[in-house]
């Protein structure tokens, strides 16, 4: 039954990650797929980027996933679908990874009975199944190195639940450092946590002293060997490696809030709390809540009692929860996307509460043949109740309307009130209150994955939005290969046209508005594109661009969120064909 399980957590994950998969490529999940199409056919990660920049550098971050999704592209070809397959793929490796490293630790016999409540507290999630699908570094590759990392170094102690008796050998602290360095080469950023974690998890079995000298040589290694191949690798292809680390330091202070330290401090707070309150509308309330609790009782009892697995378990769940602060902290989600920085440590999170599942089914069926029947049917009745809750009544309003009615915040919070009072209660009546929570939990997911998935409207950047398809069907009709277009990014890689990023005139300020003027005046766009409602290049935000394109065009067409201006205005108005449909829906009149 618990195989069963399982295999029916893992279909259910790839149907309704497959269901969307071909949706368009919205703002930010353009960008990479662009540079890896453009890198497995010439190998650099230059790419169009609009008429300002033609031959853009896609070294934002060092570029080990470009080249992975280049391979992907070179083997099953090109295009949206087959772009969301990798992350899906990476979201089982991670998974796989994660649940190594729960049988290394805790044991294989426990793994196998937390199997089944991992996969569907991990895969059947809305943030997991939309997380994936958005085509980034910290969503795909990132989570299965980093974790990768912790996990080998757990391995380093421990073996199926065991503590080692053998001294690690140097090829297995070289792989700790060939880890680190390809944990470099995806991104910067967050492996610096992964440090201490590794040298803590070492500490706890070494001595403190043995292990920093011996893990922090190790890691030490692994940077070093990333900068030299990474210098060696920008001077072998001619592409400016250190462009990577300056847009790192900008991004950094980007994110600094002006003013004194409290100010700062007070700033913080505030993305913090409003971060917490979007994650929880992604993930739901009951895999934070159970983190919280477990890790003041995993440092407790593991110091207290001087048990090491659980020290080296806190030690993990307390790096995967700090990470998630930080970035809670440090910054706001863009384009009402899933929280993709967080997405590392998201399997950690889950498997700790598949861990707190299990424990307390195991308890449940020790209760009689009768008590254990009506735990199951308990529990279908709550999963199914939920499930229907969330996907026919409830479905995404929190996250398509940005409100949290009484509803939904009775949906996210019972779960978790389940969960406290199980921990409270503990013993038998507290077994039965974790399961009921946690098939609440998996039910209100599955069925908010479900809405999502049959969306008409993307469920990743720009939730919510209408129109795209129809207005790239509209430019690609009536403009020729040699035109171009003033759009996002998106619209222009969509429609296969040459276009002048409106995102910088939007919010470059009155001479980014001169310049639009001027580009318009000399007959450089044949149209001009921009959204209301949903969406970042709304006129709405630049007053002063609004009245350029007031002044040099005619509104041609409007579908959903998206407008499409005329920049040929001074065309007598009996040569224009059809009319104008200005309504606020997806359709429109085509020509």
């Amino acid at each position: 039954m618990s195989r069963a399980a399982l295999l029916a957590s893992a279909a259910a994950a790839v149907i309704l990650f497959a269901i969307p998969a071909g949706k368009p490529l919205h703002l930010d999940d353009m960008d990479f797929p662009a540079v890896a199409k453009a890198t497995s056919e010439t190998g650099l990660p230059i790419y169009y980027r609009g008429e300002e920049n033609p031959h853009h550098s896609g070294l934002y971050h060092p570029p080990l996933y470009i080249y992975a999704l280049a391979g992907w592209f070179r083997l099953w070809g090109f295009g949206e679908a087959q772009a969301r397959l990798f992350g899906l793929a990476c979201l089982f490796l991670y998974g796989w990874i994660v649940w190594l490293g729960v049988r290394t630790l805790w044991g294989g016999e426990t793994a196998r009975r937390a199997a089944p409540w991992f996969c569907a507290f991990f895969l059947l999630n809305p943030f997991a199944l939309q997380g994936a699908a958005v085509l980034d570094i910290d969503t795909s590759v990132y989570g299965p190195l980093l974790t990768g990392v912790v996990v080998w170094t757990l391995r380093l102690s421990w073996r199926d639940g065991q503590t080692r008796e053998e001294e690690p050998a140097g090829w297995e602290y070289a792989a700790l450092g060939l880890l680190t360095a390809a944990a470099f080469w995806a991104k910067l950023t967050t492996v610096l946590s992964v440090i201490p974690a590794v040298i803590a998890l070492a500490g706890l079995q070494f001595g403190w002293r043995k292990a920093f000298w011996r893990v922090t040589r190790a890691m030490a290694a692994g940077a070093g060997l990333f900068l030299g191949s990474y210098a060696m690798y920008g001077w072998l292809t001619g592409q400016d490696a250190g462009y990577t680390f300056r847009f790192v330091v900008e991004s950094l202070a980007q994110r600094a809030s002006p003013g004194s330290w409290m100010d700062r401090l007070a700033a913080h707070w505030r993305v913090l709390l409003d971060m917490c309150v979007w994650q929880v509308k992604w993930s739901g309330l009951l895999p934070w809540t159970v983190g919280a609790a477990a890790l003041p009782a995993l440092v407790w009892r593991g110091w207290r009692e001087n048990r090491k697995q659980w020290q080296a378990a806190a030690v993990v769940l307390g790096w995967a929860l700090a990470v998630t602060a930080i970035y809670c902290g440090l910054t706001y989600t863009y384009g009402r996307a899933p929280f993709k920085y967080v997405f590392v440590a998201w399997g950690i999170v889950a498997a700790n509460a598949a861990l707190w599942t299990s424990a307390a089914w195991e308890r449940v069926k020790q209760a009689s043949g009768a008590a254990r029947l009506w735990a199951a049917g308990a529990g279908v009745l709550l999963f199914s109740a939920f499930f229907a809750i969330s996907a026919r009544w409830l479905r995404d309003q929190m996250i398509l309307e940005g409100r949290l009615a009484r509803a939904d915040l009775a949906a996210l919070v019972l779960p978790a009130a389940g969960a406290i009072a199980g921990l409270a209660l503990w013993q038998n009546r507290g077994a039965w209150a974790q399961m009921a929570a946690a098939a609440a939990h998996v039910g209100w997911a599955l069925g908010l994955a479900l809405c999502m998935a049959r969306a008409p409207y993307p469920t990743t950047y720009d939730y919510g939005q209408r129109g795209f398809e129809e207005t790239v069907c509209f430019l690609t009709q009536h403009t020729g290969p040699d035109e171009a277009i003033v759009s996002m990014k998106d619209v222009g890689f969509r429609a296969g046209r040459r276009y002048w990023e409106n995102y910088g005139f939007v919010y470059g300020g009155p001479e980014r508005a001169e310049l639009l003027r001027q580009l318009l005046k000399q007959g450089k766009a044949r149209y001009a594109v921009f959204t209301e409602g949903i969406g970042a290049d709304a006129l709405n935000f630049s007053p002063r661009l609004k009245g350029v394109i007031e002044e040099a065009c005619r509104l041609e067409r409007s579908y959903g969120h998206y407008r499409i201006y005329d920049c040929r205005r001074q065309e007598p108005e009996a040569r224009r064909e059809g009319g104008t449909d200005t309504g606020g829906g997806s359709g429109g009149r085509g020509r």
